[in-house]
């Protein structure tokens, strides 16, 4: 599928084949980029802060890598979120329905449901500090909001350390400057 994309992206961009390097797809350790400092313009993330265990080691690196004045764009599906133990199914993108065997918001209460990928537990306010050591944040808002119906008076009072956007964020962008 990465193939096919970046050949849609060339045909689209009009650019020759030779424009497209056969070595742009990188594994590794996000805690220690394998790039220079000050080497890239915009960094950004989709649904991977959550999994990164050493948050401090990955904005630290972010920030090493990204030139004076360039951006950092992250999406992050939120631990507090209905769906953020990542034991739900995610056939359907915000979660409408819940098996009546399944307590919402699981991971947060009795975690019946195991976890099948690493988590950090961050929340909100932690991501946003962490980002405001190192750079100007321009923004940060919630996308996209889940679970608020099944957000009854009884879970509220339960869950009453977080607020109502933490338990219903589903994705937390933060857009981010790096001082020029």
């Amino acid at each position: 599928a990465y193939s096919v994309a970046r050949q849609i992206y060339r045909w689209k961009l009009d650019l020759p084949k030779a424009a497209l390097s056969d070595n742009t797809l990188l594994c590794g350790n996000v805690g220690l980029l394998p790039f220079p400092s000050e080497s890239f313009d915009l960094a950004t993330s989709i649904a991977a802060f959550e999994h990164f265990l050493d948050v401090p080691s990955v904005v630290g690196e972010l920030y090493r890598v990204l030139r004076p004045g360039a951006f950092v764009w992250v999406c992050i599906h939120l631990f507090t979120s209905l769906s953020g133990g990542h034991n739900l199914s995610f056939a359907q993108i915000p979660i409408r329905t819940i098996p009546s065997h399944i307590h919402p918001w699981d991971h947060l209460r009795e975690r019946r449901l195991p976890f099948h990928v690493p988590l950090n537990e961050w929340r909100m306010s932690q991501y946003v500090e962490e980002f405001g050591r190192h750079f100007e944040l321009v923004r940060h808002y919630c996308a996209l909001h889940e679970g608020d119906q099944f957000l009854t008076p009884e879970l509220k009072a339960e869950l009453k350390e977080y607020s109502r956007d933490e338990l219903t964020c589903y994705a937390y962008i933060i857009l981010a400057r790096k001082p020029a």
